[in-house]
């Protein structure tokens, strides 16, 4: 028989069992509310769906960016802020393995970006300033991982210092570049070091780099995002 309150005085049970009561609803009140916090939640995760984001009560994107691969690999993950993407980015190969990483702010690359290639060999390296200033980059060779090419790139154009190199590391190629056209003097080197006047590497005449009479294509909204044509220098994926 439970014991009886006398004089309107709670007994130690009931008041044990009230303090439990309150321990319980502060413990919900704490419980995580999803990935999007107080927002609104789009899509899932595996095995509903392969898309996950979040918006705040206007629709504007703010928060966890998820994608996955059809086998439920993780295939993208990025947040938001106001609707630009914002923080910490890193993409995936279908095999799970890391294919680029890096961070944004308010929209725009920041920082250094690393891609790799599906065998976990490092890529190619970028170096994101402003919008206003070139993005230096390294890119590297895929069967050895040797450093193939240093340049840079203002508003998809090639511009600045470039180098290339021999498997070994020795030069290969080295001048300049102006939105997208090689200017002044360019020194080329054989194999066994030998200076050579013939030109040499990706960015000689007829190689598939840049071709000296002809710029690269424009990108007329400028900004600081990654060259998007075929010549060797920073192409990652777009942005969410």
């Amino acid at each position: 028989m439970p014991r009886r309150v006398r004089g309107g005085r709670a007994t130690p049970a009931v008041v044990a069992l009230a303090l439990a009561a309150l321990a319980a609803l502060a413990a919900c009140d704490r419980a995580p509310a999803g990935p999007c916090g107080g927002g609104v939640q789009h899509g899932a995760g595996p095995p509903r769906d392969t898309l996950l984001y979040c918006t705040d009560r206007d629709g504007t994107k703010a928060g966890p960016f998820r994608e996955w691969w059809p086998t439920g690999a993780p295939r993208l993950e990025a947040s938001y802020r106001a609707g630009k993407q914002h923080g910490h980015t890193v993409r995936y190969h279908q095999d799970g393995t890391r294919q680029e990483e890096g961070d944004y702010a308010d929209g725009l690359r920041v920082g250094r970006w690393t891609e790799w290639y599906e065998d976990g060999t490092r890529k190619r390296e970028v170096q994101y300033g402003a919008a206003d200033e070139p993005q230096r980059w390294t890119l590297y060779r895929e069967d050895d991982g040797s450093r193939w090419i240093e340049g840079g790139t203002l508003h998809q154009r090639e511009h600045g210092h470039f180098v290339e190199y021999y498997p070994d590391g020795a030069r290969t190629a080295e001048g300049d570049f102006v939105d997208g056209r090689q200017v002044g003097a360019w020194s080329y080197w054989e194999a066994d070091g030998t200076a050579t006047t013939t030109p040499r590497g990706a960015y000689a005449p007829d190689a598939f780099g840049a071709e000296p009479d002809d710029g690269a294509p424009g990108d007329a909204a400028g900004g600081n995002d990654d060259a998007a044509d075929a010549r060797p220098g920073p192409h990652a994926g777009a942005a969410p």
